[in-house]
C-alpha cells in the first residue's frame, strides 16, 4: 500500500476524530448557556439542515472524481513534458471545478427558499411555542437560509481538494473549521447573548470565514487563475454521476435503518432499544474503514483498471487488518461495557445482537472497498443498482430472523445482507472472489474464535485478556500476510531516527 495512501487515511480519521473530541467538551458549555429548550432547538435546526445536504445531489463527490482524472493528467502531461496536454488538462480541471460550484449553489438556493417557506408554514400552523421563544426561531431563519447555500459550496471546495490529494490541507481546514464552529457561538451565548439568533448568527458567520479560508486554500492548490462559464456537457456528466450515487446512498440508509423499522413494527419500541444501543456502538467502528476508503477513491478514480484493481485488494487488506482488532475487542467487551453504561438488563438482552452486527460491520466495510472502485471507476448506477435490488431480500431475511430468533435473527439477516452485498460486488467488479478469501478467510477465523471466547467467558478481565490475545494473534497474522506492511513496519524505526535528528538539527540552530 502507498505511503501517502496510509497517510492520507491517518490524516482523514484525525479530521474524524478530533471534532467529535471538541464537541464533548462544548455539549456542557452549550446546555449551560443555553438551556435544554434552546440547546434542543439548536441541534433540531442542524438536523434539520443537513438533510437539505441531498440537494449537493452527489455533485461534490463527481468533483472529486473529476478532478483527480484532470489532476493525474496533469501530471502525465508534466512528466512527458507536454505543455499543451498540462494546459488542456488544467483547463478542464477548471471547468470541471466552477460548474459544480455553480450548480451546487443553485441547488443551495432552492433549498434555502423551500426551508424558509417550510419553517414559515411550519410556525404559523403547527408549532405551539411561547411568543418570545417564536420570535427567536424567526430571527433566526435568514441565518439559516444563508446555511444551505453555503454548504452546498463548501462540499465542492472539499470535494476538490480530496480530488486534487491535498487531504492535510482539507482535514486542516476541517478540525480549525469545525473547532470554531463549536466554540465561537458558546462564546457568543457567553459574552453577548444566549439567544437562537446570536448563537446561530455566529456559527453562520463562523462558517462562511471558514468557507472563505477554504476557497483560498482550494484556489491555491488546484492553481485556479479564472473564472470559467459552467459547461453544459460537465454539468450533465456531474449530474448524471451525482444522481447515482444519491440513489445508492439512499438505498444504502434504507437498508442500516430497515431492521429497527421491522423490530418496532413487529416487536415493539422497548426491543428497539435494546438492539440499537448496541448497534449505535459497534457501528462506530466504520470510522477506520471509511477514513481508508475516503483516501482510496481519488486514486481509483485517477487509476487505470489494472492498477485500480491491485489497489482495491491492498485496499481491502488493509482495512481487514486494521479492523479486525478492533472487531475483535469490541466482541469480547461488550457486554461489560454494556452493563457499565446503560445497565445489565439491557446489556444481557441485546450483546448477542450487538456481537452480530459487529460481524456485519466488518464485512459490509471491506465490502464497500469495492462500491469505492466502482464508484470511481465512473459506474455508480452499478454499485446502486446493487444496493437496490438487496432492499426487498434484506425486508425478507428481517421478517424470517425476526420470527424465529427475535433481536439475533435481525441482526443475522443484516449480516446475511452485507455478505450478499460483498459477493454481488465483488463478482460485478470482477475483482477475483477466491484470491479475495485467501486474504479475508484468516480474519474472519479469528472473529469466529473472538465470538467464542466472548459466549464463554463472563468476567471483564478474563474477556479483556482474550481481547488483547486474539488482537494480537490477528496483527500477527496481517503482517505475515503482507509483506508491504512488515517493509513499512520495519522502516518505522528508521524513520522515527531520521525526524529525531532533523528536530535535534533544527534545535541546534
Amino acid at each position: 500500500m502507498d505511503r501517502r495512501i496510509l497517510k492520507n487515511a491517518g490524516l482523514t480519521l484525525a479530521g474524524t476524530l478530533v471534532p467529535i473530541g471538541i464537541s464533548l467538551v462544548t455539549v456542557p458549555g452549550y446546555l449551560s448557556a443555553l438551556g435544554a429548550q434552546r440547546y434542543g432547538m439548536m441541534n433540531l435546526v442542524w438536523t434539520v439542515i443537513g438533510y437539505f445536504g441531498v440537494l449537493d445531489l452527489g455533485i461534490s463527490l463527481a468533483t472529486e472524481n473529476r478532478i483527480s482524472i484532470a489532476c493525474a493528467a496533469e501530471h502525465d502531461s508534466d512528466a512527458h513534458a507536454d505543455r499543451q496536454g498540462h494546459d488542456r488538462a488544467h483547463a478542464q480541471l477548471e471547468e470541471v471545478f466552477f460548474s459544480a460550484v455553480c450548480m451546487n449553489f443553485i441547488t443551495g438556493v432552492i433549498g434555502a427558499v423551500l426551508l424558509l417557506g417550510g419553517a414559515l408554514v411550519y410556525l404559523t400552523w403547527f408549532a405551539h411555542l411561547s411568543p418570545g421563544f417564536s420570535h427567536e426561531i424567526y430571527a433566526s431563519l435568514p441565518w439559516l437560509a444563508i446555511a444551505i447555500p453555503l454548504a452546498n459550496i463548501t462540499w465542492v471546495f472539499a470535494g476538490s481538494l480530496t480530488g486534487a490529494d491535498r487531504f492535510g490541507v482539507f482535514n486542516l481546514n476541517q478540525v480549525l473549521g469545525m473547532a470554531s464552529f463549536q466554540c465561537v457561538p458558546l462564546l457568543a451565548a457567553h459574552f453577548i447573548s444566549p439567544t437562537l439568533p446570536v448563537v446561530i448568527g455566529a456559527a453562520v458567520i463562523t462558517r462562511v470565514l471558514s468557507g472563505i479560508v477554504l476557497w483560498i486554500s482550494t484556489r491555491r492548490s488546484l492553481g485556479l487563475s479564472r473564472w470559467h462559464t459552467p459547461s453544459v456537457a460537465i454539468v450533465r456528466q456531474l449530474f448524471s454521476f451525482g444522481a447515482w450515487v444519491v440513489i445508492g446512498g439512499a438505498a444504502e440508509a434504507l437498508a442500516t435503518s430497515l431492521d429497527r423499522l421491522f423490530i418496532g413494527g413487529m416487536m415493539g419500541a422497548r426491543e428497539v432499544a435494546y438492539y440499537a444501543t448496541p448497534q449505535n456502538l459497534v457501528s462506530r467502528l466504520a470510522v477506520l474503514p471509511t477514513a481508508v476508503m475516503r483516501s482510496l477513491f481519488p486514486r481509483l478514480s485517477a487509476s487505470s483498471r489494472s492498477d485500480a484493481h491491485a489497489l482495491t485488494r491492498q485496499g481491502i487488506a488493509l482495512v481487514a487488518g486494521v479492523l479486525t482488532p478492533a472487531t475483535i475487542v469490541a466482541i469480547c467487551v461488550l457486554h461489560p461495557f454494556l452493563a457499565w453504561w446503560v445497565g445489565n438488563d439491557l446489556a444481557t438482552a441485546g450483546v448477542a445482537a450487538g456481537r452480530v452486527l459487529a460481524l456485519a460491520v466488518w464485512v459490509g466495510s471491506t465490502a464497500s472497498v469495492v462500491r469505492v472502485l466502482l464508484q470511481a471507476q465512473a459506474d455508480p448506477g452499478r454499485a446502486a443498482r446493487i444496493s437496490m435490488i438487496q432492499l426487498p431480500l434484506l425486508a425478507l431475511m428481517l421478517w424470517l430472523g425476526l420470527s424465529t430468533l427475535g433481536l439475533v435473527g435481525a441482526a443475522l439477516a443484516v449480516l446475511c445482507r452485507s455478505l450478499v452485498d460483498g459477493a454481488l460486488l465483488v463478482r460485478s467488479a470482477k475483482l477475483g472472489g477466491r484470491t479475495l478469501l485467501g486474504v479475508l478467510l484468516p480474519h474472519a477465523a479469528c472473529l469466529g474464535v473472538a465470538m467464542l471466547l466472548a459466549d464463554a467467558l463472563s468476567g471483564f478481565l478474563e474477556l479483556a485478556a482474550a481481547a488483547l490475545v486474539m488482537a494480537a494473534v490477528n496483527l500477527g497474522i496481517t503482517l505475515a500476510l503482507s509483506a508491504p506492511l512488515r517493509a513499512f513496519v520495519r522502516e518505522l524505526p528508521a524513520l522515527a531516527m531520521r525526524r529525531t535528528r532533523v528536530q535535534t538539527g533544527d534545535r541546534m540552530v
